[in-house]
């Protein structure tokens, strides 16, 4: 495995670390809310446009 590779791997496991971490348990949160009836915050609608940005 070469240098780009191996930078690749560990860019990759940052990104998936963090979205299991941080962004995953948020949006079911926001997801659940909803299922509830309840409306999307301000908050949650600025969390959900940075997720979307980013892609």
């Amino acid at each position: 495995m070469n240098t780009v590779e191996s930078n690749n791997i560990g860019v990759l496991t940052v990104l998936v670390t963090q979205f299991r971490r941080s962004r995953l348990p948020r949006l079911l949160e926001i997801k659940e809310s909803v299922i509830h009836g309840n409306k999307i915050s301000e908050e949650d609608i600025e969390f959900l446009n940075n997720v979307i940005s980013s892609l």
